[in-house]
């Protein structure tokens, strides 16, 4: 199965290889040696199937991993074994098939001529796979070129799509209405919403650049969100965060993650002073969890989900892991990775 997973990520090289010797062998191939088009044909697909190994291996493991200043050493000597156990190989075909790239030097010349004559054309094998490893290497870096500009606009639009989803009219004119209720009975009260709703906004232009906020900032934030929610809904929906001590400055998580849920909680499910809905965060493992009861609102809200879809397009490009979405029991939960600081 390895080789089939490996044949579907890698499909677009192995085409590129076949297609270098094509052009690159062929021709040569049959000026060079008095051979038939038959003939021609078999010694290609031979020396394609047995160079192949090494030539992958060099592009996708010893290349990327090793080509360094500090780790050249250990790149020449990957690189010769290499090509030194691919010519043995052609001296197995040679002896027992009676073809190959390269015969083995007779014995009576002596072992210091074997050896030399091996040195010399584990050279030329180094020197043909190395050439070709490195137009794999060119193929490869155009293809990561070219997905790091799509993910950079896909990251780009998720970012726009997000900002806009923050600065929601509807949310704005919301809390205005508050606040402009607010203004007329309770000055003071005004006063500490003005606060609030200031902090809020700062700190979503402050974050808006950056790619992750610790949790404790991120649970800051949500206060301030929470108590613009309690200033127009009261008390009919109740936020419970049941975390451990210190918990929270352990982690860190996407900017305006945790509003998204929680706004996303109260837009569909119904609340009320008599029987609140009750939304509690916990963490669970690298996860942290927001969950409530699924209590459809007698009109149902329109909703695409974009919320919930930019969330995890974020979380798929920053961190190559996705948000899990569960409903069971009554219940609709989220699970939204947490990302360990990398001192920790």
């Amino acid at each position: 199965m390895w080789f089939k997973d490996f044949y579907f990520k890698k499909r677009r090289y192995i085409f590129v290889y076949g297609l270098i010797w094509f052009v690159g062998i062929f021709f040569i191939g049959q000026r060079q040696a008095d051979r038939s088009l038959l003939e021609t044909l078999q010694w290609i697909l031979m020396v394609m199937i047995v160079d192949a190994p090494v030539v992958f291996f060099m592009a996708f493991y010893v290349f990327p991993k090793f080509f360094t200043p500090k780790k050249i050493v250990q790149f020449v000597v990957l690189v010769a074994i290499g090509n030194l156990m691919t010519v043995f190989v052609y001296y197995g075909l040679n002896e027992f098939f009676g073809v190959g790239k390269f015969g083995f030097p007779s014995v009576e010349k002596g072992w210091a001529a074997i050896l030399f004559q091996v040195q010399q054309q584990t050279f030329t094998e180094m020197f043909h796979t190395i050439f070709i490893a490195s137009l794999l290497i060119g193929v490869q870096y155009y293809d990561f070129k070219r997905k790091y500009l799509e993910l950079e606009n896909e990251k780009a639009q998720a970012e726009l799509q997000l900002l806009k989803a923050q600065i929601n009219p509807h949310f704005l004119f919301n809390n205005l209405n508050v606040l402009s209720s607010l203004i007329k009975k309770d000055t003071d009260a005004a006063d500490e919403f003005i606060t609030r709703f200031s902090k809020l906004y700062r700190y979503l232009l402050k974050s808006k650049n950056k790619d992750f906020v610790s949790l404790s900032e991120e649970l800051e934030f949500l206060n301030d969100y929470v108590f613009l929610l309690k200033k127009r809904f009261g008390d009919a929906y109740q936020i419970k965060q049941k975390l451990a001590v210190g918990e929270e400055f352990q982690y860190s998580i996407l900017p305006a993650s945790l509003q998204g849920l929680i706004e996303n909680a109260v837009k569909h499910n119904e609340g009320f002073h008599a029987a609140p809905l009750k939304i509690e965060m916990t963490i669970e493992g690298d996860f942290l969890v927001v969950k409530n009861e699924i209590r459809p609102k007698f009109d149902p809200v329109e909703s695409i989900g974009s919320g919930l879809k930019n969330l995890n397009l974020r979380y798929q490009m920053l961190t190559n892991t996705s948000i899990k979405i569960l409903k069971e029991d009554g219940n609709f939960e989220v699970r939204i990775p947490l990302i360990k600081p990398l001192s920790a």
